[in-house]
């Protein structure tokens, strides 16, 4: 799996102790953080991911994706770092307590014309 976050963070296959380690480096991770089921290159990568926003200890939103808009879930609420990561390590570890623990929620996206 592959790692990416807003500041430069970036491993190809990543390991827990990697994950742990950018979870810690907040200055570092920065805004979001991405783990990537394939190949990723800086904002393109497969549409197989898990996601979050946030920063510091502050309250973080938790999205994932699996395929394209129709599969875009969030996790309704907003969860602390150390959720956040356990959430990553499980879907690291392909441990599906990450998709049970969590109160998913479909995306609905709309139409850029419906924003106004």
């Amino acid at each position: 799996m592959h790692l990416e976050t807003a500041q430069d963070i970036e491993h190809a296959n990543v390991t827990e102790a990697q994950l742990r380690e950018a979870f810690r480096d907040d200055k570092g991770r920065g805004e979001y953080i991405i783990l990537d089921r394939g190949e990723r290159k800086r904002g393109r990568g497969t549409e197989y991911y898990i996601q979050a926003g946030g920063e510091f200890d502050d309250r973080y939103i938790l999205h994932h994706r699996e395929g394209d808009k129709e599969h875009h879930f969030h996790a309704d609420g907003k969860y602390t770092k150390a959720q956040v990561e356990q959430a990553f390590v499980w879907y690291l570890q392909n441990d599906g307590r990450w998709r049970t623990e969590f109160p998913w929620v479909k995306v609905e996206v709309k139409p850029w014309w419906k924003f106004w």
